[in-house]
This record gives structure tokens, sequence and C-alpha cells, in this order.
């Protein structure tokens, strides 16, 4: 695997989102989150670690909304440093700022940690049915954050990604870091790789 492959399927991942209509998004994102949400791990979750979706991502606002509604603890990632990532809790729109790549974030930190979450869900742009690799945009933000927080399999929270059908890529190129996900969530399907 070289960067040259991974830098192909990203450029394509992100070419096919650009180009999927606004319709097909919103059907396709209330999809992810009706499969998202009859997880089972999610039923007694009291803390879900997720982040603010962008533009063409499979929507993350509709569960954080639904999940924040229902009285679970929502933390959202803060860009704290190169490659670092800190957690604050969300408290509703009043609770944001416009951060780094003007992605919206916690204006405050808070002391809870992905280790106190149930569910993290990690963003991804493809992932692999068969080992549950996941390629992100190359920043390596979430895989430093999951650096130190236990498998799902050793107590660890549940690591989710939602992702369009087209981006459940077998064989997908990955790096000795990139970090794994124990479920994967398209409109179509949920996977346990």
């Amino acid at each position: 695997m070289t960067a040259a492959d991974q830098s192909v399927i990203r450029t394509a991942v992100l070419q096919a989102r650009a180009a999927r209509s606004k319709e097909q998004w919103q059907v396709d994102s209330a999809a992810i989150a009706e499969r998202f949400q009859s997880l089972p791990e999610g039923v007694d979750a009291h803390c879900i670690a997720i982040y603010a979706s962008l533009a063409t991502e499979p929507d993350t606002w509709r569960l954080i909304n639904r999940f924040q509604t229902a009285g679970h603890t929502i933390l959202l990632p803060r860009v704290s440093g190169p490659h670092a990532l800190e957690w604050g809790r969300y408290d509703g729109p009043d609770s944001l700022i416009a951060g780094k790549w003007n992605i919206l974030e916690p204006k405050e930190p808070t002391t809870a940690s992905l280790r106190d979450c149930e569910i993290v869900v990690v963003p991804a742009l493809a992932v692999d049915p068969t080992t549950g690799l996941r390629m992100g945009y190359g920043g390596g933000y979430f895989d430093a954050a999951l650096t130190d927080v236990p498998q799902h399999a050793q107590g660890g929270p549940l690591r989710v990604s939602l992702c369009f059908d087209d981006e459940v890529i077998e064989g997908l190129p990955a790096n000795d870091w990139d970090a794994c996900v124990d479920v994967i969530v398209t409109p179509s399907q949920t996977l346990r790789p």
C-alpha cells in the first residue's frame, strides 16, 4: 500500500460525496440514523462521542439531537493541537464555535474522555468490511485519540463508523496506526467486521 493508493481512494470518495444529490444525501443519512439507533449497544449508552458532520458526510446532527433530547451525554471533539483532540460536552447549538477547518466544536473542554463513553462514532471516508480498518481524511486525529482507548472486546467503547454504501471497500489500504471500528453503518446494512 502506498500513500498514492490512499490518495486515489480519498479523491474518489470525496468526488462521489460531492456528486451525491441533496435529496439522496438526506435519504441515505436518514437510513443511516435509523440503523444506528437500532444498535443494541445504544439502548443503555449514557455517553456517546460523535463528531459534527460536514456538508457531504453522513449527517450526524439528527443523531446528536435525538440522543441529547433522550438525555444521553454527547461529547464532541475539539482540536487541541497538532493531531490532538480533546472532548467537550454538547449542550445545544450555543455551546459550539467554529473551530479548525470551520468544523463546529464545543467552546469548552470537559474532563470526560472517550473511556467514559459506551459508543464512539469515528469519521471515515471508507471502511474495510472484513477488518474494520477505516480511512479518514489523513490527519490522524481520531487515530491518535483512540490509541489509549481499549478495544470494545477489552471493555472499551463500541467504535462505529457511518458511511455511504459505496464507501465500504474490501482490501482498503491502511497504515499500522489506522484505528479499526467494530461496526459499520450504511444506509442499507450494519456490518460487524
